[in-house]
């Protein structure tokens, strides 16, 4: 715990803020199943999440734009986050003002702030339920009360929010335009209509 208090004041005297994005990974699976990747992937939901509260994020925060997102290396989900990327981009749900530039993938032994990030997350998890979750604000190790209280914004996505964004895909796919070049396959959704249909 030693240890755990002097990395917690490093990253207190020197990150500017953080966020956070939880999903129950049970339950999004069980609703969103049946979907093709990558939205399988509770990344997909959180990543979207993040991307389109990202103008109040800045607001709560103070933190400037652009932003940069880069992301632990991790093989097995690299493929999916960009995949996800690529889909919000080309239906307009990421702001070219705020993020100039795809997400990147670095590994933390050279990017030191993705160590605090796992920290940060491995505490917030620790808080969160199993049948519900609550996420609590990181707070100073209790041996060392007089350290800074981190600043950040908390996204917690409810049962209801994720069947929301199932309805809203289930009507995406409804009045899609798909088609193939060579062994790619291409969707464009009418944005537009999917909102006046109450997305």
């Amino acid at each position: 715990m030693a240890k755990v208090a002097d990395l917690y004041e490093v990253i207190g005297d020197h990150a500017l803020a953080y966020v956070s994005c939880a999903v129950n990974p049970t339950i999004y699976s069980r609703i969103f199943g049946r979907f093709p990747k990558p939205m399988k992937s509770p990344y997909y939901l959180c990543l979207l999440k993040v991307m389109t509260g990202l103008p109040k994020i800045l607001r709560d925060t103070g933190l400037g734009s652009p932003v940069e997102f880069i992301f632990d290396r991790q093989m097995m989900e690299e493929k999916s986050i960009l995949e996800a990327w690529y889909s919000f981009e080309e239906q307009g749900f990421i702001d070219k003002n705020l993020v100039k530039s795809s997400p990147s993938f670095k590994d933390d032994k050279d990017v030191y702030p993705l160590q605090a990030g796992d920290m940060l997350a491995g505490r917030m998890r620790n808080s969160l339920g199993n049948n519900e979750l609550r996420i609590i604000q990181p707070v100073p190790i209790p041996m060392r009360p007089v350290q800074k209280t981190i600043n950040g914004h908390n996204f917690v996505i409810t049962e209801d929010e994720i069947k929301g964004l199932s309805d809203f895909m289930d009507r995406a796919y409804q009045t899609s335009i798909t088609g193939t070049l060579g062994s790619q396959v291409f969707m464009s959704m009418n944005l537009s209509v999917l909102r006046m249909g109450g997305a």
